[in-house]
């Protein structure tokens, strides 16, 4: 007996209009109404979709037999799918890493994100690639690298494997602990006690905070009671810290030391709700903190926290207590609008570098392409140099490195960093470097020059600056700047006899560089000529 599906109109925003598309083509066939198909799809996708279908097949008739059901489905599905960016939908999933997510959760948004960069054949070594080197845990991480010929199925059901005893062991050692717990003698009475006593929050000592003389002690710090200014929290150098969720995600939060004279030059005043806050203006932090007595006072809602954590560089961690949506902040008629961090009240309120360019304080200039032609690289060999046995193979790579050693040659190849070659007369073995997490690219390749072209070359006895020297030649000045320039040696145009020189051996043939090299013993000191 043949049955219909209702299944209601259709919906005007892509993928769900080609889910709808896949569904109603299954009730056709169950229903025994594929001859009508144009009909049902059309008495049942709504008012707002026949509109639109309408005028997607203007100037056509949709009553005219031109128009067919496939004809259709095809219009409305081209023009609600929008259109793709491939080279920002790799890098959406080169970013790509496990978060708070389980790892079915985490591997599917791989494969779902790796769907749309149309990788071909090389698309399941490139997911097991990121799935490994994205994953949480450092440990399941390392187990999956060891493995030869490893698999995207076999490395998700090991890492599913490891979530799971992670997860059996955590719970156990809570049971553990709460067991423990209760056995313990709670009076006085009791002749035997732990000795090993963690630290005294009211002085730092080791004994018990109950017995501490300086227990209702008030700091000169804080004016609080209950401890010393030695170990106040508020008076403590916090360097640099990072508001996490992993590992891998990480923004970086400076919190200045009561020690700095120059404190008063790196403070100003902005409004911000009810209140006028004095803010530290930091440009080494990519984030806004308020502490919770100041953010009261605003008369803005405190929404919950965030799943994260501030944490201090040295170790020292500020947990977070709330979140302002959607704070304005005005300083001299210049306003931003952005989420605020709400941190426990001995945290300083942080001006970071998300609200800064908007409120005028900090210029951020966009980064620069600079190209020195005039200046070619070339490299100066001993003068009994001798390139004899200096071929060395391809050296075997894990499978789940290749596939992206293979994408980054792929990358140097078509940007023009390198160029294949055949017999070459010397050629290295490449090192590839593994970068961390979250990286642009996940891999850097370095050439083992160390048994060829480092043999070869006759290396400048002219050593680079020291930090005094340097110190000493900017002495008195009043401004300064930092110029980074990302792969700084591959920058550096060599000259084509020197070319020859840095062959590499792969699996994939023989490649020589155009630009200088990682590895290479010279690199330091040719670079110092460029610019």
């Amino acid at each position: 007996m043949a049955t219909s599906v209702k299944l209601g109109e259709m919906p005007l925003s892509f993928p769900d209009v080609e889910q709808y598309v896949k569904r109603i083509n299954f009730s056709l066939i169950a229903s025994g109404k594929v001859d009508v198909s144009k009909a049902v799809l059309l008495s049942t996708c709504g008012q707002q979709a026949f509109a639109l279908i309408e005028t997607l097949i203007a100037p056509l008739d949709i009553t005219s037999d031109d128009v067919t059901y496939a004809t259709i489905c095809a219009v409305i599905i081209a023009h609600l799918k929008p259109k793709r960016i491939l080279h920002y939908e790799r890098h959406k999933l080169h970013s790509m890493v496990q978060q708070d997510d389980t790892v079915t959760h985490y591997v599917q948004r791989l494969k779902e994100q790796a769907n749309q960069c149309d990788f071909g054949d090389l698309r399941e070594g490139l997911v097991l690639s990121h799935f490994i080197f994205g994953l949480t845990s450092q440990e399941a991480r390392s187990k999956l690298l060891s493995l030869p010929d490893l698999k995207l199925d076999d490395a998700v059901q090991l890492a599913l494997l490891h979530e799971s005893v992670t997860s059996a062991s955590r719970t156990t050692e809570i049971s553990i602990s709460a067991t423990s717990f209760k056995s313990q003698p709670t009076t006085s009475s009791s002749p035997k006690f732990n000795n090993n006593f963690s630290s005294c929050f009211s002085c730092g000592g080791k004994h018990r905070r109950s017995d501490c003389k300086f227990r209702r002690a008030t700091c000169r710090c804080c004016g609080k009671i209950g401890h010393i200014s030695s170990i106040c929290r508020q008076s403590a150098t916090f360097s640099t810290n990072v508001l996490s969720q992993n590992e891998s995600d990480s923004v970086i939060l400076t919190v200045s030391s009561n020690n700095n004279n120059n404190d008063n030059l790196w403070w100003e005043s902005c409004q911000i709700g009810n209140s006028s806050v004095r803010f530290l203006v930091d440009t080494g932090s990519q984030v806004t903190v308020l502490p919770y007595s100041l953010a009261t006072q605003t008369g803005l809602i405190i929404a919950p926290a965030p799943r994260q954590s501030l944490h201090a560089f040295g170790g020292g961690q500020v947990n977070l207590l709330g979140m302002i949506n959607n704070a304005v902040i005005s300083f001299r008629n210049n306003n931003y609008t952005g989420d605020i961090l709400v941190a426990e009240n001995h945290t300083k309120p942080i001006l970071g570098m998300d609200a800064l360019p908007s409120l005028h304080l900090v210029k951020v200039c966009s980064p620069l392409l600079c190209s020195n032609s005039r200046f070619i690289a070339s490299f100066r060999l001993l003068h009994d140099a001798s390139t004899d046995g200096m071929r060395y193979p391809a050296r075997s790579l894990p499978f789940s490195m290749k596939a992206m050693v293979e994408v980054e040659l792929k990358r140097l190849l078509a940007e023009g960093i390198i160029y294949r070659v055949e017999n070459p007369i010397v050629s290295a073995p490449i090192v590839p470097v593994v970068k961390q997490i979250g990286a642009v690219r996940p891999i850097r390749i370095c050439g083992d020059y160390s048994q060829t072209l480092n043999r070869l070359i006759d290396r400048d006895s002219y050593t680079l600056p020291r930090i005094e020297e340097l110190l000493e030649k900017v002495a008195g000045a009043t401004m300064y700047s930092v110029l980074d320039l990302q792969d700084a040696y591959l920058q550096v145009q060599l000259a084509e006899e020197s070319q020859k020189l840095t062959s590499i051996s792969t699996h994939l043939g023989h490649f020589a560089f155009t630009k200088l090299q990682f590895g290479i013993s010279a690199a330091p000191h040719l670079s110092r000529g460029y610019g």
